[in-house]
């Protein structure tokens, strides 16, 4: 059975693709660079007129040795990149969707109702500053009501 704030979706927030989004754009120039500085000047040799057949071979021989080597662990790399920064989000962006089901219960005035994160969540300080926030304004409409009902 799913638990009431069980994730049901891999995004509950928007900022979660943006994120992941920008993460990859991010992992992507550094391979890009990264082939730039490495893998061209490597290449480069290549395209002399003047070097032999055998150097020309030599060449290519390291070059696809040097790419069957790094591309595996650059990859492994990628998407370790890529499930940390969803995992990362999932620590944000579940305390952001409790946060706006809070917001909406409050706006239908329900004051009852606390911020529960899980242990692993971020933004607990966040939320034990709303919970106090709900504590005091709860505190302050029973302090009025027992003044309204004394006055009348």
């Amino acid at each position: 059975m799913i638990g009431l704030f069980q994730r049901r979706q891999l995004f509950v927030h928007p900022v979660q693709s943006w994120f992941v989004w920008t993460t990859l754009i991010y992992v992507a120039c550094l391979l890009i660079m990264l082939y730039a500085v490495i893998f061209l000047p490597m290449v480069q040799p290549l395209y002399d007129p003047s070097l032999s057949w055998e150097q020309h071979a030599q060449v290519a021989s390291q070059f696809l040795e040097l790419n069957s080597r790094i591309w595996p662990w650059l990859i492994i790399t990628f998407l370790a990149l890529l499930l940390h920064s969803l995992y990362f989000m999932h620590r944000i962006a579940g305390p952001l969707y409790r946060f706006s089901t809070l917001f909406r219960s409050i706006g239908t005035g329900d004051l009852h109702q606390r911020v529960r994160l899980r242990k692993h969540d971020y933004l607990h300080r966040e939320a034990q500053a709303f919970n106090t926030m709900l504590d005091n304004l709860e505190n302050r409409i029973k302090t009025i009501n027992l003044h309204s009902a004394l006055v009348t």
